[in-house]
């Protein structure tokens, strides 16, 4: 019995021997200053010496995985405190499991003696390259939203509010993307006085693109004069279904040039054309002639100018006619207007 105790310590004690004699340069890899796994053993099956390291790396992967989800537990809940009163968001371990270790960030090496059939395999992440990693990270949305900013300040800045508005909540989906780095950068213990530093800037640009949205919600503001003749009577319907037009685009209808974004005027006279009959049925040709002008109130720019000729035809008279020759005038002008202040 003693001879069966002692043979057990001892088989105990030289596998724990093959588990300490890694390389010793790996010595480095073991301080606080990273996250790691060491994995020793004997190649008692006689594998080649690839696949018996990458055995290996496989354990040492999958433990350091393990040492990644405790790390993740043991941070259970990183709270974002709310900022100026604006903000309040929860980063949930819940959402994050095994597999969303970064693989980039793992650093493998093995090593191999052919002589004892000892095979030694490391898998660590180096805490302070996984910090630089996600505030990279963090740097590269905060240049994203900086740069959107600025495009939609020059965008407002020449009249263009609907397209500096869809650029700015298209940029809302960068703040999403930041929830994940942050996280990250919690489990590899980035000071909190940097995380909160990280924080404050990304929720302040968050707060500016949301407020420039909410300013842009009243849209673009057209200031339209349309002086409509159909033969000495005003034919007042083609500026109304103009104003229906561009307000499918999220302008609005001003009263006040001086305050609006685009000044529109538009001029049209109906004439007559030629009235035929054929067969004893007649019928009635109307042209209307239309001319358009739309100026950029911010730059004081006329950004169109044109004349437009439409023709209608009618088998009751020339003012029916010109109703028609209305008709399709109105979708000409209203793309061009939705053309050149969209």
């Amino acid at each position: 019995m003693k001879r069966f105790c002692f043979a057990l310590i001892f088989l105990l004690a030289a596998h724990h021997i093959v588990a300490q004699q890694y390389p010793l340069e790996w010595k480095n890899f073991t301080s606080s200053e990273y996250l790691y796994d060491i994995q020793s053993d004997e190649n008692v099956k006689n594998l080649t010496a690839t696949d018996f390291k990458e055995l290996l790396l496989n354990v040492a992967r999958a433990n350091l995985a393990k040492q990644v989800q405790t790390s993740i537990h043991d941070n259970a809940t990183l709270n974002k405190a709310t900022v100026d009163g604006h903000t309040s968001i929860s980063y949930q371990t819940e959402t994050f499991y095994l597999t969303d270790i970064e693989l980039q960030l793992v650093t493998t090496q093995t090593a191999y003696y052919p002589e004892s059939r000892i095979g030694h395999a490391i898998a660590y992440i180096e805490k302070s390259q996984a910090r630089q990693y996600y505030v990279n990270m963090l740097q590269s949305h905060y240049d994203k939203i900086n740069y959107t900013i600025i495009e939609a300040e020059d965008l407002i800045a020449k009249g263009f509010k609907s397209k500096a508005k869809s650029l700015l909540e298209h940029s809302l989906g960068i703040f999403k993307d930041k929830e994940n780095p942050f996280f990250w950068l919690n489990v590899f213990e980035l000071s909190p006085s940097e995380l909160v530093a990280w924080q404050q800037k990304i929720a302040d640009r968050e707060q500016t693109v949301k407020r420039m949205i909410a300013d842009l919600d009243h849209g673009t503001g057209v200031f339209l004069t349309c002086r409509a003749d159909n033969f000495g009577v005003p034919y007042p319907m083609l500026q109304n279904e103009l104003k229906g037009i561009i307000a499918q685009n999220d302008c609005n209808i001003t009263e006040n040039g001086e305050s609006a974004d685009f000044k529109i005027k538009i001029t049209c006279e109906a004439r007559k054309g030629n009235h035929v009959n054929l067969s004893g049925a007649s019928c009635y040709f109307a042209f209307v002639d239309a001319t358009i002008t739309i100026d950029k109130v911010a730059t004081s720019q006329r950004i169109y100018e044109n004349a437009i000729t439409v023709k209608g035809a009618h088998t009751s008279n020339f003012k029916e006619a010109a109703k028609i020759a209305y008709r399709d005038l109105k979708k000409e002008l209203g793309a061009i207007i939705n053309e050149n202040i969209k």
